[in-house]
């Protein structure tokens, strides 16, 4: 039993040293000019370690909405749906986006390109 207990005492001794040398690098080693580059490799490398942990919430995929539709009736949604089907750049220098020629003034016309899916 008292074996048992001297394994615990020092497991908790080292997972205490181990947390002040964690905060020691994070907290104090921006001061320090010698401590500056181990210091950004560590937060790095601790950062990118909890991120395979705890993964955070995608927030670029979860803005995205992925639409699904079936392949056979992809054709027929595609002269209606009001997508824009032509690009072109205006005067300003700026990307448009018009659903069929006729929506794209006549001086961009001839330099709208389709857009293929």
């Amino acid at each position: 039993m008292v074996r048992l207990g001297r394994v615990i005492l020092w497991g908790l001794i080292f997972v205490l040293v181990l947390l002040a040398i964690d905060l020691s690098l994070i907290y104090l080693g921006s001061d320090i000019s010698f401590a500056s580059a181990p210091r950004r490799f560590y937060v790095d490398f601790r950062t990118r370690l909890l991120l395979l942990v705890f993964p955070e919430e995608d927030v670029v995929a979860a803005k995205i909405a992925v639409r699904e539709e079936p392949v056979s009736g992809r054709k027929a949604s595609l002269a209606n749906d009001g997508e824009p089907r032509y690009f072109y750049i205006d005067g300003e220098g700026e990307i448009r986006f018009a659903v069929t020629l006729r929506d794209i003034p006549s001086a961009f016309r001839s330099e709208a390109k389709s857009l293929a899916r």
